[in-house]
C-alpha cells in the first residue's frame, strides 16, 4: 500500500475476534532497552506451550495507558480453560473464542520504573494452570519532535513531541529515553500540543507553549505536573533567560507583536517589546526563538517567509537581521529550528535536510553539515548517519556539537560545528538493520509467518524478524546486485518461489511487476502492454491465491478490487460499485486475504472503516469503524494482513508512531 508517512513503519494488530484499541511503539538500537519475558517462582502444571501470547510484542515498547492483549490457547481441553490478566492491582478475564484464541482489551498499563508488567495466566479446572509474565518498556516515542533544550547538567536533552503530546529526555551517553509528562506521567493542565519549549535546569521546571491551549505550561520534570504560567495567548514561542531567571515570551496577535518576560516564581510579567515599544512592522508569525544572550537580544523568525529579527533585551529596540532581500543568501534557508551562539544562528529545518550557520553581524551564510541526501543540496560535508528531515536543534557547547532532531527517521543526531561529521545518538528503530524510510505496503507469509514490507520513497524490499523488530534487505537500495527497482506503492510475497510481485503507477498507467529476491531485473506481469480486462489505475494493495495463480489487486482510483491472471495477465472485477451488495468501499488503502473463508479484508479511508469482501459475490460488510469498535478508536487505518494461525489482522497506522491492539 502506498501511504505519504515520513516517517518509521508502524505495525498495528487488530485483533480479530476481540475488537480495537491499545497502544504503543518499537523499540530497539541506540537508546534501547525492550520489554521482554520475565521468569520467576511461578508453578506450572500445565505445559508451558499450553499458552501463547501474540500480543504485546515482548521486545516493543508501549507508550499509552492501556494495551490490549490476545494470544491463544494450544490444548485440546480449552473450551474447559480461562485466561486471567493481570496488571498491577487489576486483574481481567479474557474473552475465548471457539478456536482457543483470546483478547482481554484496554488493560491498564502500570509503570515500574522503566517498564509496565502484564501477568497472563490459563487455569484449567482439572490440570492447573500456566503464567507468562511479560515486561513492557514504556519508553516514549520520537514521533514529532519540534523543539529541544541542552540539559547539561543531568546529561541530556529534553525535547517536546507534538504528536504524542509530551515531555521526554533523551540520556546522551546510552541514548535511553524517557517520558518526563504526558499522557501516564503527571497530573494537572493536560497537555494537548506542545510546539515550543524552554528550560530551567536549576530548577528542573520546563516551560512549554501549548497551541491548543493558548498557553504557556510550567511542568515540573521531577514529577511531570503541569501549570498554567500564562494565557491567552496566540502564536507564541518560549525561552529562557539564565540570567535574571526569567520566562520570556514572544507573541503575535493579530499586527501586535509583544516580547514579555514572566518571573516564574512570583508570576510578575514585565512587557520587553510591543505596540510604541521598538514594534516590528511586519512578521507574519513567529516560528523560531531563541536568546542571544552574547548581545542581549532574543532572536526570532517566521521560517515561511525567512524574516528575522534581534530585540534589544533592554529597550525593546527592533533591528532586522534576516529576510529575502536583506543580505541575501547563496542558497535558501528555510527556519524550522534556531540555536543561538555568540551571534551566530544554527539553523535546521525539514526541507532541505542540511545544518546552516548564519553569522547574524553581516549576514554570511556558511553550511555546517551536509550529508547530500538529494543531489539538490550540493556537495556533501561531514560524515555518518544520512538527514532526511531535521526538524529541531540544540547546541552542546561544551562539547562543540549540536543535537538534531530528525523526525523523518525518528532519530536524534550529534552534528560537530567544526567538521560537520554526524553520529547517531538515539533512536526508536525496531531491531537492526536497514530503515525503512516510507512505507508502501506489508506482506505476510504462513508457516512460518513472516512479514515483509517495501519502500516507497527510496525502493526497497524488507524482511522483518518479529520476535526482536530486526530488518534484513531482499532487493532494492544497496543490495549485493544492485538492482534498480521501481519505487513500489504495494507489495505480495511468494516465499517459496523467492519472488516479490510489485505494484507501481497512477490512474492512468497502473502496472504489476515480479522481482526476484536474488536481485533480477523486475518482469512485468499485467498492465497496458499485458494482458486483457479493465485497466489497472491507482493500485495501493496486491495479495496473491498461488493456489489459483490469482493475484487480487485494490484499486483505490475505482474504488474496487481486481483479479489478474499471474501467467495472462488478464483482468477482471471483484466488487466495485456495480459488482456486489452493501456500503460502497469509497476510498480504499488496503487489503488482506483469507482464503481458507474466501472472503478479503479492506481498510477505507471513510470513516476509519474495514469492510469484509465475499470474494465469490464482491459483497461488502463493515466489520470495524468509528462507529463499530470495541475500546479505543481507530484514528487511522493503513495497510492490513492477515494472520490466519493467530487470528489477527496486521495493520499499518500511517499517522502515528504506536501499535494498536
Amino acid at each position: 500500500m502506498h501511504t505519504n508517512a515520513d516517517r518509521y513503519v508502524l505495525i498495528v494488530v487488530l485483533a480479530v475476534a476481540g475488537g480495537c484499541g491499545g497502544g504503543g511503539s518499537g523499540t530497539s538500537g541506540p537508546g534501547a532497552q525492550p520489554g521482554g519475558v520475565v521468569t520467576g517462582p511461578v508453578a506450572q502444571t500445565l505445559p508451558e506451550d499450553a499458552l501463547a501470547i501474540s500480543f504485546p510484542l515482548a521486545h516493543a515498547a508501549y507508550n499509552s495507558s492501556s494495551v490490549t492483549v490476545s494470544g491463544y490457547l494450544n490444548h485440546s481441553e480449552f473450551a474447559e480453560m480461562s485466561v486471567t490478566v493481570a496488571t498491577g492491582t487489576t486483574q481481567e478475564s479474557a474473552d475465548i473464542d471457539g478456536r482457543g484464541h483470546f483478547v482481554v482489551p484496554d488493560v491498564p498499563l502500570t509503570t515500574q520504573g522503566a517498564n509496565a508488567i502484564i501477568e497472563v495466566t490459563a487455569t484449567h479446572p482439572d490440570r492447573g494452570s500456566t503464567r507468562r509474565s511479560l515486561a513492557l518498556s514504556r519508553q516514549p516515542d520520537l514521533a514529532l519532535i519540534v523543539d529541544m533544550q541542552l540539559d547539561a547538567s543531568r546529561g541530556r536533552v529534553v525535547a517536546i513531541d507534538r504528536d504524542t503530546a509530551s515531555v521526554v529526555s533523551i540520556d546522551l551517553a546510552d541514548g535511553l529515553r524517557e517520558m518526563l509528562s504526558g499522557a501516564f506521567v503527571g497530573s494537572g493542565v493536560p497537555l494537548f500540543q506542545p510546539v515550543s519549549l524552554a528550560l530551567d535546569a536549576t530548577r528542573n521546571r520546563a516551560y512549554v507553549v501549548d497551541e491548543a491551549q493558548s498557553a504557556v505550561l510550567e511542568i515540573d520534570l521531577a514529577n511531570g505536573e503541569r501549570s498554567k504560567l500564562m494565557e491567552s495567548l496566540r502564536r507564541a514561542r518560549v525561552a529562557f533567560d539564565p540570567v535574571d531567571r526569567t520566562v520570556v515570551v514572544a507573541d503575535r496577535e493579530s499586527q501586535n507583536f509583544t516580547l514579555t518576560r514572566i518571573d516564574p516564581v512570583t508570576g510578575v510579567q514585565t512587557q520587553v517589546s510591543g505596540p510604541g515599544m521598538g514594534a516590528i512592522a511586519h512578521l507574519p508569525r513567529v516560528t523560531v526563538f531563541d536568546l542571544d544572550l552574547t548581545f542581549n537580544r532574543a532572536i526570532i523568525a517566521d521560517g515561511s517567509s525567512l524574516e528575522g529579527y534581534g530585540i534589544d533585551l533592554n529597550t525593546g529596540r527592533a533591528t532586522r537581521l534576516l529576510g529575502r532581500t536583506f543580505r541575501p543568501a547563496p542558497f535558501p534557508v528555510y527556519y524550522d529550528d534556531l540555536a543561538m551562539h555568540n551571534g551566530t544562528a544554527y539553523i535546521v529545518n525539514s526541507r532541505i535536510p542540511t545544518v546552516v550557520s548564519i553569522t547574524l553581524s553581516n549576514g554570511y551564510h556558511s553550511m555546517v553539515s551536509n550529508p547530500g541526501t538529494y543531489p539538490s543540496q550540493g556537495p556533501p560535508l561531514g560524515t555518518g548517519p544520512t538527514l532526511y528531515g531535521p526538524r529541531a536543534v540544540a547546541l552542546d557547547e561544551a562539547n562543540e556539537r549540536l543535537i538534531v532532531a530528525d523526525n523523518h527517521l525518528g532519530s536524534v543526531f550529534g552534528v560537530e560545528t567544526g567538521t560537520g561529521n554526524r553520529t547517531l545518538l538515539a533512536d526508536q528503530g525496531v531491531g537492526d538493520g536497514v530503515h525503512l524510510r516510507s512505507a508502501a505496503g506489508l506482506a505476510v507469509s504462513t508457516d512460518p509467518f513472516r512479514l515483509f514490507a517495501a519502500g516507497h520513497r527510496v525502493a526497497m524490499g524488507v524482511e522483518f524478524d518479529l520476535a526482536t523488530g530486526d530488518r534484513q534487505l531482499l532487493f532494492g537500495e544497496s543490495d549485493p546486485a544492485g538492482t534498480a527497482a521501481p519505487a513500489a506503492v504495494a507489495l505480495a510475497v511468494d516465499v517459496q518461489e523467492t519472488v516479490a510481485y510489485y505494484a507501481v503507477g497512477d490512474s492512468r498507467a497502473g502496472r504489476l511487476f515480479a522481482i526476484d529476491f536474488s536481485g533480477e531485473i523486475p518482469t512485468g506481469v499485467s498492465g497496458a502492454e499485458r494482458g486483457t480486462g479493465p485497466p489497472l489505475g491507482v493500485i495501493v494493495d496486491i495479495e496473491l491465491d498461488l493456489a489459483r495463480r490469482t493475484a487480487y489487486v485494490l484499486d483505490a482510483d475505482e474504488a474496487a478490487l481486481l483479479a489478474v491472471d499471474l501467467d495472462t495477465g488478464d483482468r477482471r472485477i471483484v466488487s466495485d460499485s456495480i459488482v456486489g451488495v452493501g456500503e460502497r468501499m469509497g476510498f480504499p488503502v488496503a487489503m488482506a486475504l483469507d482464503m481458507e473463508n474466501d472472503r478479503a479484508f479492506v481498510s477505507i479511508v471513510d470513516n476509519a472503516s474495514i469492510h469484509e469482501i465475499n470474494l465469490a459475490t464482491g459483497d461488502r460488510d463493515v466489520i470495524a469503524s468509528l462507529d463499530v469498535c470495541r475500546g479505543a478508536s481507530i484514528d487511522a487505518v493503513g495497510d492490513l494482513a492477515f494472520d490466519a494461525s493467530g487470528g489477527r489482522l496486521l495493520m499499518l497506522d500511517p499517522h502515528r508512531l504506536r501499535i494498536l491492539s
